[in-house]
Parts: structure tokens; C-alpha cells; sequence
């Protein structure tokens, strides 16, 4: 290997241009490691607020949703005799409150889980984030839209004669 000296009268190995890309190559995926360790401590803990923010945002939503399904719930129970159709909207009233129950299991028991996938690292807890941010989306969604056609059902049920009412609202059509 020809060498190239240096004024001072020191000297290195010349090194093809294809040799000095391959170790500047492999040195940049060590730097990316280096790099991605500094970043995790400081990202976890703005990444565990975001997935708790998720949790406490949706929390006053669902009991609202709560308070809405009982009196609901309240309102079926006075015209249970007098309405043909009534056992079906009542069995949609009770799943709409078991899938509320689950949504809000899964608000309660968030801090735990948040916990479990901040020690696994970052890019679990944004996993974590976003499949709870998208489950309780689609739920919040999905009940609250049970709930206005219960509703709907149940004040025109209300009107009508103690003979018939109008046959129960299909359940929405999910993509």
C-alpha cells in the first residue's frame, strides 16, 4: 500500500475511496444506537404522558355516555309492557352498557399498562398509545351511536299507542 506523507514527515496508508465508505458505513448504524439510547430516557417519559393524557381525555366522555345509557335504560323500563319490539332494544341497551364497562375497564387499567410498556421502551408505548387512543375512539363512537338510535327508538316508541310501536333501529353498519 503506497503511502502519503505528511509535512511533518508522518505518513498513512492511502485507502481507496470504496474502503473509506464501507467503514464510515459501518460506524453510522453504531452512532444510530448511540444515538436512539440518548433519546430514549428523555422520550419515554413525554411519550407516557401522551399514552395517560389518551386515558384522562376519554374518561369524562364515557361517563357521559354513563349518565345517557341510564336514564335510557330508565326510560325502556317504563314502556317494557306496552311495546311490541321492546326485548330487542332492551338486549341492544344491555350490550351497549357491557361494551361502556369494557371501554372504561380499559381507561381504569390504563396506568398499568403504561407502566408495563414504558419499561419495554418507546416504541411500545406508542403502540400502547395508539391502540388505546383507536379502541376507545371506535368505542366512544360506536356507543354513542347505539345510544342516539335507542333514543330515537324509545321517544317515538314513547308517542305511539300502547298497542305497537315502530320496529326496533338496526345496529349501525360497522367498516
Amino acid at each position: 500500500m503506497p503511502h502519503r506523507s505528511l509535512a511533518s514527515g508522518l505518513s498513512w496508508p492511502r485507502r481507496s475511496p470504496k474502503t473509506v465508505a464501507v467503514r464510515i458505513l459501518s460506524v453510522l448504524p453504531v452512532l444510530a444506537l448511540l444515538g436512539a439510547g440518548c433519546a430514549k430516557t428523555s422520550d419515554v417519559g413525554r411519550l407516557e404522558e401522551e399514552a395517560t393524557g389518551v386515558a384522562t381525555r376519554y374518561k369524562p366522555r364515557l361517563d357521559d355516555l354513563s349518565r345517557r345509557l341510564d336514564k335510557l335504560m330508565t326510560r325502556d323500563k317504563l314502556i317494557a309492557d306496552t311495546v311490541s319490539g321492546h326485548p330487542l332494544a332492551s338486549r341492544r341497551l344491555f350490550d351497549m352498557r357491557a361494551m361502556l364497562e369494557q371501554l372504561k375497564n380499559e381507561v381504569s387499567t390504563s396506568p398499568g399498562a403504561i407502566v408495563s410498556a414504558s419499561k419495554l421502551g418507546p416504541t411500545d408505548l406508542i403502540r400502547l398509545t395508539d391502540h388505546m387512543d383507536e379502541q376507545l375512539r371506535d368505542g366512544v363512537r360506536r356507543v354513542n351511536d347505539e345510544i342516539d338510535a335507542l333514543d330515537s327508538w324509545i321517544s317515538i316508541a314513547e308517542t305511539q299507542p300502547h298497542t305497537s310501536a315502530p320496529p326496533a333501529p338496526d345496529a349501525p353498519k360497522l367498516n
